[in-house]
């Protein structure tokens, strides 16, 4: 019972860390002035609300309550606080740095939770989230990084 409970807690965890990308990216989407990077932003958003149903489904399928949202002081704990900031300037490189931020701490959520031991289809999903958010930090610090010089 108690592995069951850790288990939902930390799906739990990455469905803020998700929530919280896709409305971090959501933003991102609205406020870029370049038109590539709207589209992978809200692309990202998109997969991240997919994440997100996909954990929830998870955690109801182990009995427990699935979370419905992120929130301010998850987000501020993500990273995903500043692009607020980022936004209002309307500055792609600066958006690019804290939608970077944000997945940071994202990956850093997912890698702790693909070293827990959980049932083959719960770690399938999760590891399959993992390289994604993976690969969208990578992709996002290189844009970033690109753009800054």
């Amino acid at each position: 019972m108690a592995e069951t409970t850790n288990l939902v807690d930390t799906l739990n965890d990455l469905i803020e860390t998700a929530k919280d990308g896709a409305d971090g990216y959501t933003a991102a989407s609205e406020d870029v002035t370049d038109p590539a990077l709207k589209t992978l932003f809200a692309r990202l958003a998109s997969e991240r609300r997919g994440f997100v149903g996909e954990l929830q489904g998870l955690v109801a399928s182990l009995g427990g309550a699935p979370r419905e949202s992120g929130s301010v002081l998850a987000a501020a704990h993500r990273g995903w606080i500043n692009l607020k900031s980022a936004v209002a300037t309307r500055d792609d490189v600066a958006i690019l740095a804290e939608c970077q931020r944000g997945d940071e701490n994202a990956v850093a959520h997912y890698d702790r939770a693909v070293g827990m031991a959980m049932p083959p289809e719960v770690s399938t999903v999760v590891q399959r989230q993992a390289a994604a958010v993976r690969e969208a930090y990578g992709r996002v610090k290189g844009l970033e990084v690109a753009r800054a010089t």
